[in-house]
């Protein structure tokens, strides 16, 4: 009986055959598996390159946006700064087969109006107020040589990678001025200076007193020793008030000096500036020494003073029906130099003398019974002296 071969065995020769159909399917394989390698490592080159070249104009855009509006401005100077900040990004990330790296000088422009070249270059377009808003931008260029020889030879050799950035211009940064100090509106400064011989003054206070239209401010109180000096000023007053500082308290003088009494100072507040008041004291000095007594100022002596006498001399009597006139003559006589004479006739009317003689004319009216009157003199003789006479006179009817 005939014997069956076994299923799925195979004869030696066959696993022969098997073994070398695949060393020659891998041999075949191979340089397409070693092409599309190269292919992505070579793209792959190609990808990081064009980053590169990206970052290389962002930081040439970057560099001419801080510098194109710098007040000392160079053109030559500052294209090659760009240059510079974009190739040392690609020196930084730079690869084999990459090629130089070519940078466009910067180019300024208004957003609202891209294509227009009549700016007059990045200085003159973006210079301080005038250039805010404006724009710069750079355009950078590199070859790039694939090492896969097939894709070189489809591109021609090498390809160019160009990219663009574009960055706003800004102002260069202007360090603010220290502006001069202005006056406080609606204050007042009150300096104290000291004058004369100072000698031997170590200073002291002075104390003012002020009053702004009726309006208390202070005390206020300066130390000084010699030359001025200013206290703080006074605010918060209202301005058109007149204010009238006055010294109320200073220093000893010291031995054998004195102060002077200063008058008031007066200054108006104004809104404009400091209103100022200064204060100056005079210092006099007399040499070592015992003080003078003074001289006591005598006391003046009375004048005496004494009742003055008054006689009455009639000259002429005239009458009438109805009417008499008594035209009498007064004469007062008293001691000592009078200086004036005051005479009162008793009937309301104004004597017309101031001697000791006087003439007057009294009016009777018949039928009104008798009438009187009292004459009186008063005599001022200095200062303290001054007596007084009396005359009567009367008609019967």
């Amino acid at each position: 009986m005939d014997a069956s071969p076994r299923t799925g065995t195979h004869s030696p020769g066959h696993r022969k055959h098997s073994r070398g159909q695949a060393v020659v399917e891998f041999a075949l394989v191979l340089p397409v598996m070693m092409l599309v390698l190269l292919i992505a490592v070579d793209f792959g080159r190609l990808f990081f390159s064009y980053i590169q070249v990206n970052n290389a104009a962002r930081e040439a855009a970057n560099y001419a946006g801080m510098h194109a509006a710098d007040s000392s401005f160079d053109t030559t100077t500052y294209n090659q700064g760009a240059h510079d900040a974009a190739v040392g990004e690609t020196n930084a990330q730079g690869q084999r087969g990459e090629g130089g790296l070519v940078v466009d000088d910067p180019f300024c422009f208004d957003p609202l109006a891209p294509g227009d070249a009549t700016l007059g270059g990045c200085h003159a377009a973006s210079s301080f107020a005038p250039g805010i808003g404006n724009q710069v931008r750079v355009a950078v260029s590199q070859p790039f040589t694939f090492f896969t020889p097939f894709i070189s030879g489809f591109f021609g050799g090498a390809l160019t990678l160009g990219a663009s950035a574009t960055a706003p211009v800004l102002n260069p940064p202007v360090a603010p001025s220290t502006p001069a100090p202005t006056p406080v509106p609606g204050s007042l400064v009150v300096t104290k200076a000291l004058a004369g011989d100072l000698t031997a003054f170590a200073g002291g206070d002075f104390t003012f007193a002020i009053s702004c239209d009726g309006k208390a401010y202070g005390p206020v109180t300066i130390n000084v020793a010699t030359g001025s000096e200013s206290a703080d000023p006074i605010t918060g007053i209202p301005a058109g008030a007149v204010c009238t500082v006055t010294e109320t308290d200073k220093p000893h003088a010291g031995s054998h000096a004195s102060w002077d009494n200063p008058a008031a100072g007066q200054a108006t507040i104004v809104t404009s500036g400091q209103a100022s008041v200064t204060i100056t004291n005079t210092r006099a000095y007399n040499p070592p020494g015992p003080n003078p007594t003074p001289t006591p100022t005598p006391t003046p002596t009375p004048t005496p003073c004494t009742n003055p006498t008054v006689t009455i001399a009639p000259t002429s009597t005239d009458g009438g029906k109805d009417v008499r006139v008594l035209d009498l003559t007064f004469t007062a006589t008293s001691t000592g130099t009078p200086t004036s004479w005051a005479w009162d006739f008793g009937d309301g009317t104004t004597p017309a003398t101031t001697s000791n003689q006087a003439g007057h004319k009294f009016i009777y009216t018949k039928g009104s019974g008798k009438q009187s009157w009292t004459v009186t003199v008063t005599v001022t003789t200095g200062a303290t002296c001054s007596r007084s006479a009396t005359a009567s006179v009367s008609m019967n009817p």
